[in-house]
């Protein structure tokens, strides 16, 4: 059965064209699940809404799967500085690489055990609490080993994902239910992500759940007191000033940008080596254990190329324009004045304004698209010399510093008509002469 998504086009990478989408949910597909609890679907894509002659014939396969069984881990307990063997115990952890193996290599390679595992073993990881996915030591359908990486002392639900990227409780399962693994003692800090906030103004590092001892920071102070000098130049960009930071809590460091920042999406972002420590570790006294101490974080994180503000989004920018309907018909207002100021969407950075026009609705286009192109990128304002013409058709797209653009916008001027002026002469209706004859006609317009 045909599942159709509709599809967003990401910027190209390394010379790739790519494209994102989310499946719905689907009757049709969950009963094309086979006896395995999988099955296999043709990934083709199009340009134009599906229609015919429109959609590739790339022959790459999609894996359907339905939820493996998650029925125990064991041990069920270990340091938060990780380096424990566990092992996690069900059903169904082989249901997507059989499915793939199959449709790519046939029957006969799927019912070999040792290849579909080798193929599980390359996507499904498993991942306590929100820790970073955990790659396999041993897999097979009812049994997978992973040696745990750090996590924050207390209870943490044990998710797998046969796709190393949907993590699941396992079928029946959710957050109340899900298996549970324990951890004892502290860790280094672990920098697992950094976001722009959704109005892309600050940046923010995310630690794991273990309270940090914020690197001694308080209040807002410079960032250089817990990351590295390259960070803080990305930070500071252009700016005169150093960039400012402060904790929104104990696991979320916060850096304000300003217009001249130079982070951008895909940028690495350190921290300052061994400055950060485990908020337990704080003596009575104050004193921490970092720099210097067993527990003290190194750390580099990269802000996402294509989700920079992450699960909350960034600011989509709209362009907004205003300016006069109408020209006088002459007179000195031949100037025209185009204001976009009022377009939203820019973040820290101000945004990007490119203006254009419709050369077959638009009056000397030449003279007019040469004052356009001669603007900054910067514009919001297009003061523009108007002198001929008595039609304009004008366009605008705004882009912020993250490459997101608005929709285009367009702009209809005209100028008012000309009327022809009323005369009217002192004299009689007609007067008769000799053709070389000269004569003054008074007259009153």
């Amino acid at each position: 059965a045909a599942c159709a998504a509709v599809a967003a086009l990401l910027p190209s990478a390394n010379g790739t064209s790519r494209a994102r989408c989310t499946l719905p949910a689907s009757a049709a597909t969950l009963a094309a699940l086979d006896a395995t609890n999988s099955s296999v679907a043709a990934l083709e894509l199009s340009l134009n809404a599906g229609a015919e002659g429109s959609v590739s014939a790339s022959g790459v396969l999609f894996a359907l799967y339905g939820e493996p069984t998650l029925a125990a881990v064991d041990p069920a307990e270990g340091l938060a500085a990780g380096g424990t063997q566990v092992t996690v115990h069900g059903q169904g952890f082989l249901a997507m690489a059989r499915a793939l193996v199959h449709g790519y290599e046939g029957a006969a390679a799927a019912a070999n055990g040792s290849r579909v595992a080798l193929a599980a073993a390359e996507s499904l990881r498993v991942r306590f609490r929100e820790s970073p996915g955990l790659e396999p030591s041993l897999v097979n359908d009812t049994r997978v080993v992973v040696t745990t990486a750090y996590g924050a002392e207390g209870a943490a639900a044990v998710g797998l994902a046969l796709n190393g990227r949907q993590y699941s409780p396992g079928a029946g399962r959710d957050a109340a239910t899900a298996l549970q693994y324990d951890f004892f003692g502290v860790h280094t800090p672990a920098l697992e992500a950094v976001y722009l906030d959704n109005e892309a103004t600050t940046l923010a590092f995310f630690f794991d759940a273990q309270p940090t001892d914020r690197g001694g920071m308080t209040a807002l102070q410079p960032c250089a007191l817990v990351v590295d000098a390259a960070t803080v130049a990305l930070i500071q960009g252009a700016a005169a000033d150093a960039p400012l930071c402060y904790w929104r809590d104990d696991t979320t460091l916060v850096a304000e940008l300003n217009i001249l920042t130079a982070v951008r999406p895909g940028v690495t972002v350190a921290l300052l080596d061994g400055v950060i420590g485990p908020a337990r570790l704080v003596a009575a006294d104050g004193t921490r254990s970092c720099p210097g101490g067993e527990y003290c974080a190194v750390a580099s994180a990269v802000l996402d190329a294509d989700a920079p503000c992450g699960p909350s989004g960034c600011p989509v920018p709209v362009a907004s324009l205003s300016a006069p309907r109408v020209l006088p018909a002459c007179g000195a207002l031949s100037v025209l004045v185009l204001d976009a100021s009022a377009s939203t969407g820019g973040g820290a950075v101000p945004l990007d304004y490119d203006w254009g026009l419709d050369p077959a609705r638009t009056d000397d286009a030449a003279a007019l698209g040469a004052q356009l192109a001669a603007l900054p990128s910067g514009a919001a304002r297009a003061q523009l010399s108007v002198p001929r013409g008595s039609a304009f058709s004008f366009a605008l797209r705004v882009r912020n510093f993250l490459g997101l653009e608005s929709a285009v916008i367009t702009w209809d001027v005209t100028r008012a008509g000309t009327a022809a002026p009323a005369v009217t002469i002192d004299g009689g209706a007609a007067r008769l002469g000799r053709p070389d004859a000269a004569f003054t006609v008074r007259a009153v317009a």
